[in-house]
């Protein structure tokens, strides 16, 4: 053999130079050494009983020497055993013996521990940065915070909250085979209503007034609804012209109101916060009348027949002749005692779909154009309704 034996044992060696043309051959003397047998500590076990973790055990450290059979890597609670073996005949244990070791070791139920929970602030504001929830466990992995609405809640969503209220927050670890689990005691913390600040608008010199309803505005600054966190507040604005005015193309008083469509997150920062609906201010509009239909008491015009048939209690309501249309776009009443005069004397009733008209004594009653109800509307008839 020419390479040096790797296995234990003992060997001889000799140097042999074969003769060529060049040179003479040489054979030197024979030397006799042995490969003694790599001496292995016989390994212990780290620990023969683990207290389950949720991590993969083998309580044995690894060798170059010998290799590991078994029950290795093992995470579950039970009983297993290890067995170590040499890597070859050349190795033998530190005890004088060659044969493979066997190990026995453990793993326990473990009992899950939380400490430290804590919720970093305990309110704050829709719309903000929420809170964070914390705590510290022997099974962090297995840890989760449970949010309720009520303090001895069924507690089973795992889920921040984010609407305005008032919450519960617990931290669980729930029993398994391999771990007994534990709760904590609950925290509770406010997700606080977002404040709504309301500012009237200032009007343009033109604005736009139609049937009691509403007022379109050219405005020079507009109404805003923010709130605390400078975001616009989910609503709606409204403009109306104040009932009982004299309404003619002018300056007249234009109500400001604001509806709230998210009453669960905002609220205003006025003293109705139980309201949805809340006027802004007065302002003075220069507004330009639409008379699709307008309706006088006495010397009064009232704008629409809506808006006349709310201010008046006895008398009569006339609605101005010459009109292409005349249109009743809200519901409403003719109270007893009252009578709404339409002056004209052909064409028809018309209640547009689903309108309806709650009257009696039409039939063979016609005037010179429509009278449209609009879609949902309707005209109850508690007093006289004319048309001539």
């Amino acid at each position: 053999y020419t390479a040096m034996p790797e296995t234990a044992g003992t060997y001889k060696a000799q140097f042999i130079l074969v003769e060529t043309d060049n040179y003479n051959g040489l054979t030197t003397v024979e030397i006799e050494y042995t490969v003694n047998k790599r001496v292995v500590t016989v390994p212990t076990l780290s620990e023969s009983s683990i207290t389950y973790d949720g991590e993969k055990h083998t309580p044995i450290a690894t060798n170059s020497y010998y290799t590991i059979g078994g029950d290795a890597d093992v995470s579950s609670i039970g009983s297993y055993s290890l067995t170590v073996s040499l890597i070859s005949d050349s190795c033998v244990w530190n005890d004088g013996t060659t044969a493979a070791k066997t190990y026995s070791f453990e793993i326990v139920k473990a009992q899950a521990v939380i400490e430290n929970f804590e919720i970093s602030k305990t309110e704050w504001t829709y719309g903000d940065s929420p809170a964070t929830v914390n705590a510290e466990s022997n099974l962090a992995s297995a840890m989760k915070f449970y949010y309720d609405t009520a303090e001895n809640g069924a507690f089973t969503s795992t889920v921040m909250p984010t609407n305005a209220g008032v919450y519960y927050v617990k931290a669980v670890i729930a029993d398994t085979e391999n771990y007994d689990g534990a709760e904590t005691e609950v925290l509770s913390f406010v997700i606080q209503k977002a404040v709504v600040t309301l500012t009237a608008p200032t009007y343009g010199e033109t604005s736009y007034y139609e049937n009691q309803v509403n007022v379109a505005t050219a405005y020079a600054t507009a109404p805003t609804a923010i709130d605390n966190l400078g975001k616009q507040a989910n609503g709606t604005f409204k403009y109306e012209i104040a009932l009982g005015q004299a309404i003619t193309s002018g300056k007249v008083n234009v109500t400001v109101t604001f509806t709230l469509s998210d009453t669960t997150n905002y609220k205003y920062s006025s003293a109705l916060n139980g309201f949805t609906e809340i006027a802004v201010g007065v302002a003075q509009a220069t507004v330009t009348i639409n008379v699709k239909t307008v309706a006088y008491i006495g010397s009064t015009n009232y704008g629409s027949v809506e808006s006349a048939l709310k201010n008046v209690t006895s008398g009569e309501i006339w609605v101005t002749a010459g009109l292409t249309d005349a249109v009743i776009a809200q519901s409403c009443t003719i109270p007893s005692g009252v009578t709404l005069n339409i002056p004209h004397t052909a064409g028809a009733m018309n209640t547009n779909g689903t309108a309806t008209l709650q009257t009696t004594n039409l039939s063979g009653m016609s005037c010179k154009t429509n009278i449209t109800l609009n879609a949902g509307v309707v005209l109850t008839n508690n007093g006289t309704l004319k048309i001539a």
